[in-house]
């Protein structure tokens, strides 16, 4: 139990499970490449400690991968939070509930926040998408974020300890994606933060492994320049994001490696590792008929392809 700890109605805490922040247990996703300066940023943030920073930027551009890159590289606890429409009270402050020893109070994530930083004397807590929570829902979070940094639940306050750096990352993609919902302006106001911005045809280029020959590689950096056009006009609503690039490059390696060509009975020359990878990477990516359309014409004729 925390601390053995009940309330005025005899309820204790369920136990926590400290080590679920423990820095040896970060995920390996990667080795975050910077190139507009965010990630000596973001490392200052998280050294000193103390900062809501807000990270705003197009899915697949990184966000998720710096932060654990930064912890993960200099032993930084990790409590990362996924927010959910679904998401509600219980789940952000805590709820009864009972087991075969009797009832206990289950912390939610904003109090186990401050628990696991107190134990840690610091922590990097990651809260995706926070802005899909209902707006009822994001005032939970006002005065964890803010000067008070506490919060109450079952009865007890709880509260940062004197000298525990807490650093509060919330990430988001903008607003103009069809179906994100925004932060309260008093929810953002606690935030200070970066746009995480769309990379250039050259930093695209500087930032993938590249794993194929150099007119491959080159037209699939003018198709994502070609489907960020077609977004400027309102044509398409997805664009080819780091990650699609990056896995565009994993399988066509893969789709040509001579296990492939071998065991693929759709694989036979070069002509169709390039269609089956453009398909399942690119293609797979747009479900409206009409934009897929787009997409596959701009496809066919860039890399001179069927697909």
């Amino acid at each position: 139990m925390l601390g053995n700890l009940t309330t005025k109605n005899g309820v204790p805490f369920g136990q926590i499970d400290y080590n679920m922040a423990n820095p040896k247990h970060i995920s390996d996703i990667g080795e975050y490449k910077d190139v507009n300066g965010e990630l000596a940023i973001m490392t200052w943030y998280i050294e000193r400690g103390g900062y809501n920073i807000l990270l705003e930027g197009d899915k697949g551009t990184g966000k998720t991968m710096m932060v654990h890159h930064i912890c993960k590289k200099y032993g930084k606890p990790l409590f990362e939070v996924s927010c959910g429409s679904g998401m509600n009270k219980g789940d952000l402050i805590g709820r009864p509930q009972i087991n075969e020893s009797g009832s206990y109070f289950e912390l939610g994530y904003l109090p186990m926040m401050f628990e696991l930083a107190n134990h840690w004397k610091e922590l990097v807590c990651y809260f995706d998408e926070p802005n899909v929570l209902e707006h009822d829902q994001q005032k939970w979070f006002n005065r964890p974020l803010d000067k008070r940094r506490s919060i109450y639940a079952n009865g007890k306050l709880f509260k940062l300890d004197d000298g525990v750096k807490l650093t509060v990352i919330g990430t988001m993609n903008p607003v103009s994606y069809a179906g994100v919902n925004t932060l309260t302006e008093d929810l953002r106001s606690r935030f200070i933060g970066r746009i995480v911005s769309y990379p250039s045809r050259s930093q695209l280029e500087k930032i993938i492994d590249w794993k194929m020959p150099d007119h491959i590689k080159n037209n699939i950096l003018t198709l994502c320049e070609d489907i960020q056009g077609l977004r400027v006009k309102n044509e398409v609503e997805y664009v080819l994001s780091p990650r699609d690039v990056d896995q565009f490059n994993s399988l066509y390696k893969a789709f040509n490696s001579a296990w492939a060509l071998a065991s693929c009975k759709s694989i036979n020359s070069l002509d169709d590792v390039l269609r089956e990878t453009l398909n399942n990477c690119v293609l797979i990516k747009f479900d409206d008929p009409t934009e897929r359309e787009h997409v596959r014409l701009r496809i066919e004729e860039i890399f001179g392809v069927k697909v």
